[in-house]
């Protein structure tokens, strides 16, 4: 990487701080308490005393606690000191632990200890797909989705505790037999389902072999009845029955869609060309991988308050797809984060060098910290380096830091005191 120049202009705080927000989305949400690895850098429980606790003190603990399957330590945790968390709790800093230490180790007991232990059982009974450990019917809906089974949905009335619950349960447990209906295909299952227009609902999104279209013609809400005459009209690619709804904008996309035939795209009417026309072509380019279908998109829905369909995320998803950065060039202003997302899916930082000036050059970073040591800005290098040395639990990577405060944080957030 060594003598890797870019030309550009300088930099503000403002891309500064740009630079931090886009690091940390590429990288998702980073957790000071990764899992236990034998060699990943396990702090000494003495050490996490001299760490002050808005500075990592209290990720030191629960390191420790985890790297030694021993929840107790969490225990050694102080109160939380005036001020350091707007209406926390006196335990708010050991609760904390014992929940990162349970659902690290999957070890429902822990959470026993937490005087709220909700979160803490429902995110290790779906990460175990284990729905007796639930203690809520978001965590049975989960459970059951995930497994695809309908009978976990059954369980929803268990959690009723007074007679208007009744009511909740109901509609959850219909919700969660059509989320597997739609999953599975198996809309035998909307029969189940107790509320008609809940069950209409599930019946409307069948577009498979068991597709009838005399059961929409026989609903009674008419919107699910709409939604059923598209997935039929998708599923057999029937365009005829567009004309039997009064908005068949959405049904022409869709059959066209589902035939990749831009030509069903322009029977769209005119006054629905604004959002649907767009997206019919958009979805059709993306699926051919057809960079002149994409050409032929005429704007931006996002500049019509429609975001998410247009020219744009046509042009820049044929470049994700292709690995081809040059198509980015279409999109003039919109090229920045075209080009990122793309060095990035490549991880190729030579990509950032078709951006026009340093700035955006240093923006476009990948999770690699041969790359951020290329970067120019002192500030953009420190960030980048502090921010993939948490990502990869790597507390080498701290010690290049150039910033003795920035270092002296990224060795804290490890639980080792400088």
């Amino acid at each position: 990487m060594e003598g890797r120049s870019f030309s550009g202009s300088s930099i503000s705080s403002t891309h500064i701080i740009l630079a931090v927000l886009f690091v940390v989305f590429l990288l998702g949400c980073i957790s000071n308490n990764p899992p236990v690895s034998s060699k990943k850098f396990i702090p000494n429980l003495a050490d996490c005393a001299k760490i002050p606790l808005k500075h990592y003190g209290s990720g030191c603990y629960t390191r420790v606690a985890i790297a030694q399957r021993n929840p107790d330590i969490c225990a050694a945790l102080p109160d939380v000191p005036p001020g350091y968390a707007f209406m926390a709790r006196a335990s708010y800093l050991r609760d904390y632990c014992y929940k990162d230490v349970a659902t690290a180790l999957n070890d429902s007991r822990i959470c026993d200890r937490l005087e709220d232990r909700y979160y803490c059982y429902d995110k290790i009974a779906l990460t175990l797909k284990n729905d007796s450990l639930c203690l809520t019917t978001a965590c049975l809906n989960d459970v059951a989705i995930a497994l695809n089974d309908p009978h976990i949905c059954d369980r929803m009335y268990e959690f009723v505790k007074y007679d208007y619950d009744n009511i909740s349960a109901r509609i959850s447990k219909d919700w969660c037999k059509t989320d597997i209906a739609d999953n599975t295909g198996q809309y035998a299952l909307c029969g189940q389902v107790e509320d008609l227009e809940d069950k209409e609902n599930c019946l409307s999104h069948n577009s498979g072999p068991t597709a009838n279209i005399t059961i929409c013609e026989g609903m009674q809400v008419e919107q699910y009845k709409v939604d059923c005459m598209i997935a039929f009209a998708k599923a057999t690619q029937n365009v005829s029955i567009c004309d039997k709804i009064e908005f068949k904008a959405t049904c022409l996309m869709n059959v066209a869609v589902g035939k990749n035939d831009t030509a069903i795209c322009d029977r769209i009417p005119e006054q629905d060309r604004h959002y649907l026309y767009q997206e019919c072509y958009m979805l059709i380019g993306l699926a051919l991988k057809n960079a002149s279908i994409c050409d032929k998109i005429e704007f931006d829905a996002s500049d019509r308050g429609l975001p998410g369909v247009g020219r744009t995320p046509c042009f820049q998803g044929l470049a994700l797809a292709n690995s081809d950065p040059s198509l980015c060039q279409k999109l003039g202003g919109s090229q920045v984060y075209c080009i990122t997302d793309v060095a990035k899916s490549m991880k190729d930082p030579a990509v950032c060098e078709m951006l026009n000036n340093r700035a955006n050059q240093d923006e476009c970073l990948n999770s690699d910290p041969e790359v951020c040591e290329m970067l120019h800005h002192p500030d953009y290098r420190d960030v980048c380096l502090s921010v993939v040395a948490s990502a990869a639990d790597d507390i080498s990577i701290c010690e290049k830091i150039q910033n003795p405060t920035k270092r002296q944080k990224c060795l804290w957030s490890f639980g080792k005191p400088s």
